[in-house]
């Protein structure tokens, strides 16, 4: 079973060095996968650092690829279509796997002839200790890390309770990845537009597809001093609020419901935001994490509204087919 690893990158020279490095280095693997760098019209040294690499390590099968629009969604879904695995498996280039890593999610595939996509344990690797607020209330999927309450293995229904699974760790069968339309938006040209595999998953679960979890298959991720600060906390949030509004319309498209729900929104908002406030007095909450809330309701509605009064906005948010 052959599988082709996807790693999207856009000047990170140094940490996707580490990133490759531990792919080429998996147990009992031996010419059953192909590690793709799908480089994002990267201005750093990534073709000459790739190209080195792939000349000092003749036996380890790397492939360039290049993917000149911007976005993370067009280069994991143009490596994709150049992939010759049965298996993708998709991560990020500040990650580093485990040397058992790729032999266990895809002996999740090898036992279950219907799972279609699947993932495993994402623990942290802080550049600097995390301040006390970080690991208190955000060691979790704000910066892609695993839930805590996962059991070491499972395999689940599109109706039963989801598995979060994150692009920096996913594996999913090609044939299942085509049937779907690929990844949708989510960082494209520094503007946060989409779901991304959040929307992947949306879709793979509307077409009854089975989903896996193993924790024996373990990636880190490297967490850099930038964001264990308020200011990318409150950017991360208004990123999920552009995905949460992305999300809710394709559920519902129509937009005399948009209104509606815009209006619901915001009276549950400001209760929440005053639940959170009181909250914080009594140390049950964080004072950051309210400024990040606030931030997060004000730019759902930003991102509604352009939905609302852009046609053409709208009819992005509605498109399947990311693949095309």
């Amino acid at each position: 079973m052959e599988v082709s690893i996807i790693i999207p990158t856009f000047n990170r020279s140094e940490s996707l060095l580490r990133t490759i490095r531990s792919f080429a280095n998996q147990d009992e693997m031996d010419n059953q996968y192909e590690i793709i760098i799908a480089d994002n019209n990267s201005n750093d040294d990534t073709f000459e650092l790739v190209s080195k690499f792939i000349s000092e390590n003749k036996k380890i099968k790397v492939r360039y690829h290049f993917e000149p629009e911007q976005g993370v969604h067009y280069a994991r879904n143009s490596a994709a279509k150049v992939s010759k695995g049965q298996i993708l498996y998709f991560t990020d280039d500040d990650m580093e796997a485990d040397s058992k890593l790729l032999k266990e999610i895809i002996s999740l595939f090898k036992e279950n002839p219907n799972l279609a996509t699947a993932t495993g344990l994402v623990l942290p690797k802080f550049e600097v200790r995390p301040p006390l607020w970080i690991k208190k209330y955000l060691d979790n999927q704000f910066l892609s890390l695993t839930r805590k309450d996962i059991p070491w293995y499972k395999i689940v229904s599109y109706e039963e309770e989801p598995i979060g699974i994150y692009s920096c760790h996913q594996a999913i069968r090609k044939e299942a990845f085509f049937d779907c339309g690929g990844f949708n938006p989510e960082n494209t040209k520094g503007i946060w537009l989409g779901d991304g595999e959040t929307g992947l998953i949306k879709k793979l679960r509307k077409k009854n597809y089975l989903f896996g979890f193993t924790k024996k298959s373990i990636i880190y991720h490297h967490i850099p001093k930038s964001r264990l600060t308020i200011k990318y906390i409150i950017k991360r949030m208004i990123n999920q609020a552009y995905s949460d509004s992305y999300s809710d319309y394709r559920d519902y498209r129509d937009v005399n419901l948009l209104v509606i729900n815009l209006f619901k929104r915001n009276i549950f908002a400001l209760l929440k935001l005053l639940i959170h406030f009181l909250r914080s007095f009594i140390r049950q909450r964080s004072f950051y994490l309210l400024i990040g809330r606030a931030a997060y309701y004000l730019h759902r509605n930003i991102y509604d509204l352009k939905i609302l009064l852009n046609k053409e906005f709208r009819n992005m948010v509605t498109k399947d087919n990311w693949l095309g």
